[in-house]
């Protein structure tokens, strides 16, 4: 079979691009994820997007011209993502990239994606940078240093997690960071919820809207995306909330969910490594399918 790293290389060197393979990290036997690596110039980055666009990778956003440049020019490396059962992951590590500055206020991923500037003013996503930390100082919202990369849960992990919830047609499951809205859609095909996805990003918020969209009215009409923070998420309603969230928003967003909810709710968080700053779950288990597994921890109001 194929390797992943293979793939991309093949697809890169189809495109005119000089893809060289880097040595780890890759790991075909992971049972949650693929993790690989691959080193190009900076000016290729362009047509290496597209290559692993053909088979499925993409950034976290849909780049413009400008913030294309802003990339290449700024970061060293950049990790595209693919919505498969096991949520592959490439990297693509600008080789000489050369972002000068103090790296407090050197442009990451989620400044670049804030603004699609022309690629003659890229050389202002400094000032972007500097503009999102002071608002996020200020607001308390984000970590300074966040980014927005997306993650999703597993698609063969999401019914054996949701099982272990016992829901049913009367829950109403909200995912907080619900990105292209995989879980929403299981919880009203299996198991018959009304389902509320919330989501900061909007090209996210399109991909969910689009996808839901597909499955026809009598799922859609079960099923809203919300475009928002998960720390301002209105919860009216919710029996069960579904967080998969980088832990440092975790643990920002955790103790107003769990207070905001009825009697009777139940919070639903997995991950494989451990869970710092959380009280203890009421239940921990293992959620283990044909390609993943992982650590489901389940709170009760």
């Amino acid at each position: 079979m194929i390797s992943i790293r293979d793939e991309i290389v093949a697809a890169c060197t189809q495109a005119g691009v000089a893809a060289e393979p880097v040595a780890g990290p890759e790991d075909e036997d992971a049972l949650q994820i693929h993790l690989t690596a691959i080193r190009i110039p900076p000016a290729s980055l362009g047509a290496a997007l597209g290559a692993a666009a053909q088979s499925g990778f993409r950034l976290p956003f849909r780049p413009g011209p400008g913030q294309i440049t802003a990339i290449a020019r700024y970061l060293g490396q950049v990790m595209l993502v693919r919505d498969d059962s096991q949520t592959a992951r490439v990297v693509l590590q600008l080789a000489g990239t050369r972002s000068g500055g103090p790296a407090r206020f050197r442009p990451r991923v989620a400044d670049i994606a804030a603004l699609d500037l022309p690629p003659v003013l890229s050389g202002l996503y400094p000032m972007v940078r500097i503009g999102r930390v002071l608002r996020d100082r200020l607001s308390g919202r984000r970590a300074a240093t966040a980014d927005s990369d997306f993650l999703g849960t597993p698609e063969d992990l999401i019914v054996p997690i949701l099982r272990m919830l016992d829901p049913g047609p009367d829950d109403v499951v909200f995912d907080l960071g619900c990105g292209d809205g995989r879980v929403l859609e299981a919880a009203a095909r299996q198991f018959g919820c009304r389902a509320v996805g919330v989501e900061s990003n909007p090209g996210l918020v399109a991909d969910a809207r689009s996808r839901i969209a597909a499955l026809g009215p009598e799922l859609s009409g079960r099923i809203e995306i919300r475009e928002g923070f998960a720390e301002d998420a209105d919860l009216t309603g919710a029996t069960i909330v579904f967080l998969f969230l980088p832990p440092y928003l975790l643990r920002q967003v955790f103790p107003g969910v769990v207070a905001s909810l009825p009697a009777g709710a139940r919070v639903v968080v997995h991950e494989q490594s451990a869970l710092d700053g959380l009280p203890a779950p009421d239940i921990t288990r293992v959620a283990v399918s044909a390609e993943g597994m992982t650590v489901v921890q389940i709170w009760s109001r």
